[in-house]
């Protein structure tokens, strides 16, 4: 390509670049093209572009799609070049950290990497030495497989699968679901393009009488939503090519039987306090309009996805008895869905770089964490998001930011994990503190440890920041091994003691019998004392049962604790953190509820309402695992989950009355609500969470009084 072209390009990138960054930061990003371009001679990206035309198309999804800061523009202009000396000295040593990180992955042989857990993770840990070097790669990624059209195939293969088993899962990780879907789609046009040529032709041809129909579903719902003074734009948009191949593979369908080829978006303009209550009654309007599939409603708002996401999805019978997916969403979640990850710092002002490499590092720290579940990888990513804090100081003097509600321990394990690990108490502005104790802005905070304190599984109750939870799950983890390699060595002793072999068939029957779920928790308890190695003698000694049912891995023992009266009577508080106990699903208590305590043996202690269905047999099978149990007579604070069986007459509007009640009069959370209808009459349920059995009742008695409804029960009961 010529000198003009690029100036050309140069230009309409700089022009875009003044609306969005700073003059330093549009200062450096000069700089930058012009050293890239003049390093960049001779040069070409994976697609067979100039590489310098390359960088900047990728710079610009990094600045304008997802909307990072200056630096990183800058450092994706450069991201093609050899991190040098001379690119060091040109420019600052952050930048230089970028471009070293995205050479790393340009350089790796993906050749190796599976499409495995493991693998998966070792990728992001290479990726992850700053957060914004995984976006950077994600756009690098994109502009490649964007430009393959004439590229050879071995190549194509090649970036097909990375992106497949790599940067797609990873958008999707990190919220980019636009982009994840657009890697996908390009997936399928490279490596099916038969396939992929057949839907984008059929979605050509059907354009106009889509859009035609489109127009004809929205009409209507706009003079609805305007009659009830709401503030929305309506967007209508063509499903992907990947989401409609996909449901055709999975499904075994045809095109022509792909009933959702499009959807509706709907988008609020809410004050944050009323997000949920206006979701709801938008999703009422509709569903009073258009029939709705109650298999299909997606509620995101009151449990959003771990990655952020927000919205609630149901699908409806439009005009010709067309099924149309509907998604109600804010403002606010519409950027979160767009942006993911990176709408944390883009919607705050672009100018809190150090938080943001704060936030980053915290990031990693949680990606590169090989003894947690993608479960724990994913909750400490969740609570980490950028929200009030606190400021507090070391002794010494240095500033450290810290959720608000952090307590002493959290601030233990911002300086060092193992200061967190050993931390017993601590002095706060001169005067002893439990590590229990809340943070407030300017406290000076001195920490206290104890060689022989470690981590405590109750510790997770009170912490509140992502890295605190991070580590102690670590510990835990790590304890637990510890201890089990301890077992596992002294049953090994024994049972050779006993003339018996240890080998695998050995340890599946001890598993077995004695109900465990791995081997590693049966020697847990070996080393801890709470399975006694007789008693495994007895087992491997004696003929196995007929019964199904395994036996207890220990002796049934009332826990004597701090959280049991006098009475052996277990007394249920809120942030109870000495005995493991959960609440049954069975039943749902509600504090205020008599309930009693049954002993399970993996899962702790399960609180189940007296009135429980499973209540009699409980009770008469296993008497030996009962415990009275009451609540703490304490004013609880704690909100429980219900579930309310409604049904009555199928009147027009009657599911916006219903949930108008939970959610504005009430300001109840709704987790789930389902509904069908049949003959003039309808049924449904509704989750929702009750502080109390008071304020359980005066909900009943309100949806009691709504016109048209003729039961309100609660599920649960006998």
């Amino acid at each position: 390509m010529d000198a003009i072209p690029y100036n050309l390009l140069k230009a309409d990138f700089l022009k875009r670049c003044t609306e969005q960054f700073s003059a330093a930061e549009q200062e450096k990003i000069h700089q930058a093209l012009e050293f890239a371009q003049a390093q960049s001679e001779g040069k070409y990206s994976g697609s067979g572009e100039p590489a310098f035309q390359h960088s900047v198309a990728v710079a610009a999804i990094v600045a304008f799609d997802l909307n990072l800061d200056g630096e990183s523009v800058t450092a994706t202009l450069l991201h093609n070049l050899k991190p040098d000396e001379l690119l060091r000295n040109t420019f600052n040593d952050s930048i230089f950290s970028l471009v070293v990180g995205l050479q790393k992955i340009i350089e790796m042989d993906t050749h190796t990497v599976s499409v495995n857990a493991d693998s998966f993770r070792n990728l992001v840990i290479t990726l992850a030495g700053d957060l914004r070097v995984v976006l950077i790669k994600i756009a690098d990624q994109l502009d490649i497989m964007r430009k393959l059209e004439d590229v050879n195939h071995e190549i194509v293969h090649k970036f097909c699968i990375e992106t497949r088993h790599l940067y797609a899962p990873l958008a999707h990780r990190l919220g980019l679901y636009t982009i994840n879907s657009e890697l996908n789609s390009l997936v399928i046009k490279y490596l099916e393009p038969e396939a992929y040529n057949q839907i984008e032709a059929h979605l050509e041809s059907t354009k106009g009488i889509r859009d035609t129909y489109i127009e004809d579903f929205i009409r209507p719902l706009k003079k609805i939503l305007n009659a009830n003074g709401l503030d929305f734009k309506i967007k209508g948009r063509t499903k992907s090519i990947y989401s409609i191949w996909n449901k055709t593979i999975n499904k075994g369908i045809t095109l022509d039987e792909v009933y959702d080829l499009f959807a509706i978006r709907i988008i609020l303009s809410s004050p944050i306090q009323s997000e949920k209550a206006d979701c709801w009654q938008v999703y009422s309007l509709i569903t009073e309009k258009y029939p709705p599939n109650p298999e299909r409603l997606r509620d995101w708002i009151s449990i959003p996805k771990k990655s952020g996401y927000e919205s609630l999805h149901t699908t409806v019978l439009g005009p010709g008895n067309h099924w149309i997916e509907v998604q109600i969403r804010t403002e606010r979640m519409d950027r979160v869905a767009e942006y993911g990850l990176a709408s944390h710092w883009k919607y705050k002002g672009g100018t809190e770089t150090g938080k943001l490499e704060k936030w980053l590092a915290d990031i990693r720290a949680v990606l590169e964490n090989d003894t947690l579940s993608i479960a724990d990888v994913l909750d400490a990513l969740q609570t980490e998001s950028i929200e009030e804090e606190v400021f507090v100081f070391t002794p010494a003097g240095d500033l450290k930011r810290l959720r608000k509600g952090a307590t002493l321990l959290d601030f233990a394990y911002s300086i060092h994990s193992e200061v967190g690990d050993h931390c017993v108490s601590g002095f706060i502005n001169g005067k002893k503190a439990g590590i229990r104790q809340k943070l407030k802005s300017g406290d000076r905070i001195q920490i206290e440890t104890a060689k022989n304190q470690r981590p405590k599984a109750d510790w997770l109750h009170f912490v509140v920041t992502g890295k605190a939870r991070l580590k102690i799950r670590t510990s835990l983890n790590e304890e637990i091994t510890r201890e089990a390699e301890k077992g596992k060595e002294i049953i090994k002793r024994k049972l050779k003691n006993w003339k018996l072999e240890f080998n695998n068939e050995t340890i599946n029957m001890m598993v077995r019998r004695l109900g465990y779920k791995f081997g590693k928790d049966l020697y847990y308890d070996i080393a801890t004392g709470k399975l006694e190695p007789l008693r495994i003698k007895a087992i491997l000694t004696k003929p196995p049962h007929d019964s199904a049912q395994p036996e207890s891995p220990a002796a049934p023992i009332k826990p004597l604790n701090p959280s049991f009266d006098s009475g052996d009577t277990l007394i249920i508080y809120e942030n109870m953190s000495n005995v493991n106990y959960q609440m049954a699903r069975c039943c749902n208590p509600v504090f205020g509820d008599k309930i009693f305590g049954f002993i399970t043996i993996n899962q702790g202690i399960k609180i189940h309402r007296n009135h429980c269905p499973n209540a009699k047999q409980l009770k008469e099978r296993y008497p030996y695992r009962v415990v009275n149990a009451q609540w703490n007579r304490q004013e609880n604070t704690s909100a429980f989950v219900v579930t309310l069986r409604i049904s009555g007459a199928d009147e027009l509007g009657m599911a916006h009355r219903i949930t108008q009640i939970i959610t504005t009069e009430f300001q109840m959370e709704m987790q789930e609500i389902k509904f069908n209808s049949a003959s003039g009459r309808f049924h449904g349920e509704v989750k929702v969470w009750v502080k109390n059995l008071d304020h359980l009742a005066r909900l009943i008695e309100n949806l009691k009084k709504i016109k048209g409804i003729l039961n309100v029960s609660r599920v649960g009961e006998r």
